[in-house]
């Protein structure tokens, strides 16, 4: 039973860090000033949270030692790579 239940905690934990509150992406469109029609605002939206969940991921291994500098949301974190690399 106790393995059960922390499993159980370990997965809400992880779910919980998987969601990235819409607040957060209106707040982002808003400082960046970033407009879209709802097709794309959805596509930005799933961009926008798999790059929030590397800035975490990246942020965990600065806290661990592993890597020497901490990353944060800027003004590509909802552009798609093909916008990145032109």
């Amino acid at each position: 039973m106790k393995v059960f239940l922390i499993f159980l905690l370990l997965i809400s934990a992880v779910m919980t860090a998987l969601v990235v509150p819409e607040p957060m992406w209106m707040e982002y469109k808003q400082t960046h000033n970033r407009k879209y029609g709802p097709s794309e605002d959805t596509e930005r939206f799933e961009t926008f949270k798999r790059r929030i969940q590397s800035i975490n991921n990246h942020n965990e291994r600065f806290d661990r030692g592993e890597v020497d500098h901490k990353r944060t949301i800027d003004q590509n974190t909802d552009r798609f790579s093909s916008e990145l690399n032109n």
